[in-house]
């Protein structure tokens, strides 16, 4: 089952935030969407894509969780509402993009706002500090009872700290503390392992959207294996997108 689906409404908060989330939806820019494979246009080909979601209250901690958080023991932490990205968040954003090896955003702004100045979501952020140098930041949407992760950027020359995972980790923890129930890192995509960070919550405990079932089912390794499709079901999909807007 291949779908493609896009929705732009004028505020996505509280239920009705939970309640996208609840169908395996995800926000990009001032919109949001959904879809069942990742296109690669350069190869001309579709990978699987599963939408993943955590329920807080099983997450147990891992020693590669404990290890993390020892690594980073003596940084400072900052959380606000309502986050808006400082000249101090894009000069580290910049810094950010300029050392990785895969597409994102142009700007905070950007992914946040659109091409517009307006953020329909109800965003927060956790930022942390080494001293006065702000190292990481963590933006994440919050509905009533579930949160989604939108973006993660840290300093290129604290690369060995595994910023990412840790500021998931503390993510995690402000959520549990703060009484949500459900916790949606994105999507992992079959063939494509730079995504599969999002299980290291615990693989054991993640759960996947299925659409035929409109449910959310204990995810399978299986899931990751790449399936072959023909140019012109890769050409077909793209087609839907573009109808789609």
């Amino acid at each position: 089952m291949m779908y493609s689906e896009k929705e732009m409404p004028s505020e996505i908060k509280g239920d009705i935030l939970d309640a996208y989330l609840a169908k395996g939806w995800f926000r990009m820019r001032d919109s949001i969407f959904t879809v069942s494979h990742l296109v690669d246009y350069e190869n001309v080909s579709l990978h699987q894509v599963s939408w993943l979601r955590f329920h807080l209250e099983q997450i147990v901690e891992k020693k590669s969780h404990k290890k993390i958080r020892r690594k980073n023991s003596e940084f400072q932490l900052r959380y606000a509402d309502n986050f808006q990205a400082t000249k101090m968040h894009n000069s580290l954003f910049e810094r950010y993009v300029a050392n990785i090896d895969f597409q994102t955003y142009p700007s905070i702004t950007e992914a946040l706002c659109g091409d517009g100045e307006i953020n329909i979501f109800q965003t927060n952020s956790i930022e942390v500090f080494d001293g006065d140098k702000l190292i990481a930041v963590g933006i994440y949407d919050v509905g009533n009872i579930a949160a989604q992760s939108i973006m993660h950027f840290y300093d290129p020359e604290y690369s060995l700290y595994s910023l990412g995972k840790y500021l998931v980790l503390l993510t995690v923890d402000h959520l549990i503390k703060n009484d949500f129930i459900f916790y949606y890192p994105g999507y992992v995509v079959a063939g494509r392992p730079k995504f599969d960070y999002k299980l290291f919550i615990g693989e054991d405990i993640a759960y996947y959207f299925d659409p035929e079932k409109s449910d959310w089912l204990l995810f399978d390794q299986q899931r990751m294996i790449d399936q072959e499709f023909t140019e012109e079901e890769v050409v077909n999909f793209v087609l839907m997108q573009l109808e789609r807007g």
